[in-house]
This record gives C-alpha cells, sequence and structure tokens, in this order.
C-alpha cells in the first residue's frame, strides 16, 4: 500500500481538523490540546511526559478523503513512543478513494507481548446512519493500544472516519468521566466504549436492509404467469442488489466477532488477566453471532425470491413462445393453402387475364393474334406496382412495430375468484413472514 494516500500532503499549511491529545496525570489531572502543525505535535510530545493515560485521536474529514495529518507528524508520534508497524498497517486503511474498494475489509487483531509491554491493534467496519441524506453507509475506525506493564501507562490513539465520531465523543467523555477519577485504571475499558458505540447499529441497519426487502418479496409472491407481469427486471436487479448487501453485511459481521473473541482471549491471558472486560467483549462477540445469523437468512430468502422471479420470467416467456407457435402454426396452414390455390390457379389466371386484354385482337382474315404497340404501357405498370410493393414490404420489415406489433399473442386471462384468494392467500403469507421476522 501506497502510504502517500493516506496522509495530507501540503505540510506547509496547518491541518483543517485537529490531532486531539488527552493526557490523564497520576493525580487526575486533564490536559486536552489540539495540534496543527508538526511543530505543534513535535513540541507537545517532547514536552508532556508525566501523563498515566494519553488518548490521541486522528481523523479523516470524510471516508473519502486520507488522513487529516501528514506522515511525519505520525511518525513523530510513531517514534515519540516506539510504535511499530501495526500502527502504519492501521493508516493504510485510510486512503485518497472514489468507490467502494475494500468495502468488507478489515484489520484482524495484531497483538505483540514484549517484555515491558502489551500492544494491541486492529480496524473495525460497522454502519452508521447519516441523517443528511436519510442513509446507511459502511464505515471503519481503527484502534492501537499500548499497555506499559511496569508503570501501567497507557497509549490509545484511535482513527476515525470523521470528525467528532461517535467513539471518539465517547472515549472522551469516558476519560473526562472515569479515569479522572481512577487514575490507576489501564484504560481498557476503552475497547468496551470503542465496541459498545458501533456494534449496536447493526440491528438497525439489518433492518433498514430488511425493509427494503419485504415489500419488494411481497410484491414478487403475488404475480401470477397467467396476468400481465407487474415486475420487470429492475426488480430482479434489486434482489440482486440486496443479496450482495446481505453477503457484505456477514461478512463485516463474521470479522468483528472474529477479532471480539481474539481480543477476549487475549485479555484473559497473562499478563494482563482482564476477566471483567473480556467478559463484556464476549457480550458483543455473541451480538455479533446474532446478526451473522439474521443477514445469512435473509440472504437466503432474498436468493429463493431471485429465483420464484427468474422461474417466472421464464415461464412467462414459454406462455408468450407458445401463443406464437399456436399463431405461427395457424398462419402455415393458411400459408399452404393459399400457396397451393396459387399454384393450381395463378398460371391459368395470369394467361387468361393477360390475353383478355384490349392489348390484344383477333386477325380474323389472317388467323393470328395482333398485339397492339400500346402494349408498353401494361409492362411499365407492372414494373412500378412490383417496386412499389417490394418497397412497401421492406418498410414493414424495419417498422415491424408499427403494424406486427399489433398482431403479437395477448395472454388471455379471465379473472375468477380462485385467482383472488390466491393474491389474498399470499398476502397473508408475507404478512405472516414479516411478523416472524419482527420477533
Amino acid at each position: 500500500m501506497n502510504l502517500d494516500r493516506c496522509f495530507v500532503t501540503d505540510a506547509s499549511r496547518p491541518l483543517t481538523e485537529p490531532i486531539r491529545i488527552q493526557d490523564v496525570g497520576n493525580d487526575g489531572s486533564l490536559v486536552a490540546k489540539d495540534l496543527f502543525t508538526l511543530d505543534h505535535v513535535e513540541g507537545y510530545l517532547s514536552e508532556a511526559q508525566g501523563w498515566k493515560s494519553r488518548f490521541i485521536s486522528i481523523c479523516q474529514r470524510n471516508s473519502w478523503q486520507p488522513l487529516q495529518a501528514t506522515k511525519p507528524m505520525l511518525e513523530s508520534v510513531a517514534h515519540a513512543h516506539q510504535l511499530g508497524y501495526p500502527l502504519w498497517e492501521l493508516a493504510s486503511c485510510f486512503y485518497s478513494r472514489n468507490s467502494d474498494v475494500e468495502e468488507a475489509f478489515s484489520v484482524p487483531l495484531e497483538s505483540i507481548v514484549g517484555p515491558d509491554f502489551v500492544d494491541t491493534a486492529y480496524s473495525l467496519r460497522y454502519p452508521e446512519y447519516k441523517p443528511s441524506t436519510d442513509e446507511w453507509v459502511l464505515r471503519q475506525s481503527a484502534v492501537y493500544h499500548r499497555l506499559y506493564l511496569s508503570s501501567r501507562k497507557s497509549l490509545f490513539i484511535l482513527f476515525s472516519p470523521r470528525p467528532n465520531s461517535r467513539a471518539s465523543t465517547s472515549i472522551s467523555s469516558h476519560i473526562q468521566e472515569h479515569l479522572r477519577r481512577q487514575p490507576n485504571n489501564d484504560d481498557f475499558g476503552l475497547h468496551q466504549v470503542f465496541f459498545s458505540a458501533y456494534i449496536p447499529n447493526w440491528r438497525a441497519y439489518i433492518a433498514f436492509q430488511e425493509r427494503r426487502f419485504l415489500p419488494a418479496a411481497k410484491k414478487i409472491f403475488t404475480i401470477f404467469i397467467e396476468e400481465p407481469l407487474r415486475v420487470s427486471y429492475d426488480d430482479l436487479s434489486e434482489m440482486a442488489s440486496l443479496q450482495n448487501r446481505f453477503l457484505t453485511i456477514s461478512t463485516v459481521v463474521s470479522a468483528a466477532q472474529q477479532l471480539l473473541s481474539d481480543l477476549s482471549s487475549l485479555l484473559r491471558e497473562h499478563p494482563l488477566g482482564r476477566n471483567v472486560e473480556a467478559e463484556q467483549l464476549d457480550n458483543h462477540a455473541r451480538r455479533c453471532v446474532a446478526y451473522a445469523r439474521v443477514a445469512a437468512h435473509l440472504r437466503q430468502q432474498a436468493q429463493t425470491t431471485a429465483q420464484l422471479l427468474t422461474a417466472t420470467f421464464s415461464l412467462h416467456d414459454q406462455i408468450i413462445a407458445k401463443e406464437q407457435n399456436g399463431n405461427m402454426l395457424k398462419l402455415n396452414k393458411s400459408a399452404v393453402f393459399v400457396t397451393t390455390l396459387t399454384l393450381v390457379y395463378a398460371p391459368a389466371s395470369f394467361v387468361a387475364s393477360f390475353f383478355g386484354m384490349n392489348f390484344f385482337a383477333m386477325d380474323q382474315v389472317n388467323n393470328r393474334i395482333v398485339a397492339t404497340p400500346m402494349i408498353w404501357i401494361y409492362i411499365i405498370s407492372i414494373f412500378c406496382f412490383t417496386a412499389a410493393t417490394v418497397a412497401f414490404y421492406y418498410w414493414l420489415v424495419q417498422h415491424d412495430d408499427v403494424l406486427f406489433a399489433r398482431l403479437a399473442p395477448k395472454i388471455r386471462h379471465v379473472p375468477d375468484w380462485r385467482s383472488l384468494a390466491r393474491r389474498f392467500t399470499k398476502t397473508k403469507e408475507m404478512e405472516e413472514l414479516q411478523l416472524v421476522t419482527a420477533v
């Protein structure tokens, strides 16, 4: 990954959004700084040394733009705290883009257990509601946490997709309300705050997608092949889009569940031994299992509905083809009959009509047939009418929708009480399906 796309390139201008640092001292004192330039970052990190817990927040202006930091700024943060490669892997997830590339990718848990510290790094994808457009989008955040075992100092770095993100605000509030009162806390509760900010969003997001699916499924389940279809190929595309969306949900939620399980196992192991925080993460992991199960269920429903719609289109086309074949058979019989009559009567009729015209006369004296010199009028008329007939036929072939479309077979449907009963039965089944899904 080219890291140049992950950072602001113009180092001569201050950042639009600052790098925010909150330090909690041993006595519970809180210092908060907004840093806009490299000099500010280097100056503060070199001077502020008496912290017990440090929270650093770096954000993007939006999910499509790079981090609001220059590469030297992050290098300064990494150098001041002697952070390793996982920090740069997390930063590589936040880069300038113009499409939903890597929509389902997230960095799995990376842990480094050293003699004096424990590092944890991971990224999380989650849905977030945008009130401005009344829609949901998938975003990502990342966490780098270092705990110094001897001094119990804690460094917590958060990468966010937008300024004042929900996780950033929640962690800042947690630091002000809890860590200042408990300065000896080593900040593993911040992981619980982080996941609590985003994991519950999955239920609302899945329900949002389900509300898109149910009306379309209801319409598809209540169509009849004998009637004019009330669906189109756009509905098939909608079903395919929903299948892909449910597949993405299953993939991303499964990755989150694996992340929570791995982090919970790490917290239970030596030298951490944080069983309370691990149990909280296990609760989130179990929620993710439930969300993934619902997404898989809806994906199967969408797939079944798409198969039904495909079969309906196929059978409907077969009915039209059957009608066309019946019409063609009738036309073929008529064509055979007309052709037979033409072969029998056309030669005799042509000869009789040709010699019966006034262009010919019988010379009784010499006992022979005499043709008038004006017969050229007849020959020219034949050529003109033949050319006009061929031209008209060619025009009809090129514009078959003018006349031939009117001759296309129509599916005849005679409504009866059984059709009405089936429609209400299908509607009732869809209502029961909605109730079961809601429960």
